[in-house]
């Protein structure tokens, strides 16, 4: 592993937390714009994509803690513990969005139900396409 310098660690510590404060704005705004579009159409896999955005903000919330707490000079066990918490905290989140995706695409099956299009969903979907990239590209740089 390459050692960075001071310098180089408070520059991408900093870049670190701009791009964590986006993401958390970008994915409330995705949620409740999903969620929002999900009572209107009913569609479950809009209220799966507001709840997977809920659960990157979760997420990013944990990180954002992480890296405001630890600064940009935090040892390598500090790091491991907080992401191994954090990454705990996602997957039980993620398990169970997959759970209630699972229940509800059953149900729709088993009542031969329809699936449903949503202008705003699919808006919704591709702005995501076009915006999340480029916060990598910052992030890349």
């Amino acid at each position: 592993m390459v050692a960075l310098s001071a310098e180089r660690r408070v520059t991408l510590h900093r870049r670190a937390l701009w791009l964590e404060y986006f993401t958390v704005g970008w994915n409330v705004v995705e949620a409740v714009v999903a969620i929002g579009a999900e009572l209107i159409a009913g569609s479950v896999a809009l209220i799966g994509f507001g709840a997977d955005s809920a659960i990157e903000v979760i997420s990013a919330v944990g990180l954002l803690w992480r890296l405001r707490k630890a600064g940009p000079h935090a040892a390598v066990s500090e790091e491991s513990a907080a992401e191994k918490r954090a990454l705990y905290v996602v997957a039980i989140t993620f398990f169970l969005l997959a759970l209630y995706i699972t229940w509800e695409a059953v149900n729709s099956l088993i009542s031969w139900e329809e699936p449903l299009t949503s202008p705003v969903g699919i808006i919704l979907a591709v702005l995501s396409l076009a915006v999340m990239p480029t916060s990598l590209e910052e992030l890349i740089e």
